[in-house]
């Protein structure tokens, strides 16, 4: 948890944008303020938009408002990530239609909704929009919760008690001056709001809608991250789960991702954690291939910049 007791603002706005340039600006300014997004226009013309940005502590609290499009996370996106995060959007003007998981939702003004940034998913905005957008560490809301996939593409409806409560106090965090609250405290308190959305049951604020596919994509991607470095072919998990081959690929298709490309980035980020950890630090890079699963040390070095945008040694120095 951060110990800053104040909060830091930045501004992009495309008014003095030249024509033309606005939404390549606009694409710059979400991927450095939120994350790594493609994004497709929807309309022709001028293009405006703004969004405001403050951090406080490790949470990022995000005020969009802008003309439509289309924002996509792909998995070429996620391969390029080196940490993850939830994303608690609250629409508060124009539609939104979201899909995750193949599970497709519907926001209104006064809705919103969890996307897990761990997977593909897709925001399409038909019309000028406006929405906060707080984007919160895997780490810190998994630290509260027993399940975080319970969270992915989550929607929590307008109007009941949980989502006035979230939204008053992010109403207030945004509103206040930066001395008038504690980051800690803001964050202990917005943490707990948000994952109490995922365990209120008897309320049934939390519209959820897993599928038998979704569930059993969740549960080879558990078994990956803990047999990440035996050989793991489409053939030996297909076996594991004892469905077909065939029926494996479409699993993952409909995630928007390969077998490959899961067991890949599984292990990219085990080895990005022993090429970061001091107490690894003289742990030669060859053996950290090993570890996390790779047989072929050049395929390592050109999956590790692939995903890193630098080879693993040079990556250690600079980390460390």
């Amino acid at each position: 948890m951060a110990n800053s007791e104040t909060a830091f603002e930045s501004t992009w706005s495309t008014g003095e944008i030249k024509h033309g340039e606005q939404f390549s600006y606009w694409n710059d300014a979400i991927c450095d303020a939120i994350m790594k997004l493609e994004l497709e226009r929807t309309q022709s013309g001028t293009f405006q938009a703004e969004l405001v940005a403050r951090q406080a502590g490790d949470i990022g609290f995000n005020c969009v408002r802008s003309d439509g499009h289309v924002a996509r996370l792909t998995q070429s996106g996620i391969s390029k990530l080196s940490d993850y995060h939830f994303y608690f959007l609250i629409q508060k003007n124009g539609k939104l239609p979201s899909s995750q998981h193949g599970v497709k939702n519907q926001l209104l003004p006064g809705d919103a909704i969890i996307i897990d940034g761990l997977y593909p998913f897709e925001l399409s905005f038909p019309d000028a929009f406006e929405c906060i957008s707080i984007k919160i560490p895997r780490t810190l809301l998994a630290s509260k919760l027993t399940d975080t996939d319970a969270l992915s593409n989550s929607k929590v409806a307008r109007g009941s008690h949980l989502s006035q409560a979230i939204f008053h106090y992010i109403h207030f965090i945004l509103n206040s001056p930066d001395s008038s609250y504690s980051v800690d405290i803001t964050t202990e308190t917005l943490l707990n709001l948000v994952a109490s959305s995922s365990s209120s049951r008897e309320s049934k604020e939390l519209t959820t809608r897993p599928t038998r596919t979704i569930q059993k994509y969740r549960d080879i991607e558990r078994y990956i991250d803990e047999h990440f470095y035996d050989e793991l072919t489409p053939v030996s998990v297909a076996r594991q789960f004892n469905i077909s081959v065939n029926y494996l690929h479409k699993i993952f298709a409909q995630n928007g991702v390969t077998l490959g490309e899961c067991v890949q980035k599984t292990r990219l980020t085990h080895a990005h954690k022993l090429i970061t950890a001091s107490d690894t630090k003289d742990l030669p890079v060859s053996d950290i291939a090993y570890q996390s699963g790779f047989k072929d040390l050049s395929h390592f070095y050109k999956a590790f910049k692939g995903r890193f945008g630098m080879p693993p040694g040079r990556y250690r120095k600079i980390a460390q």
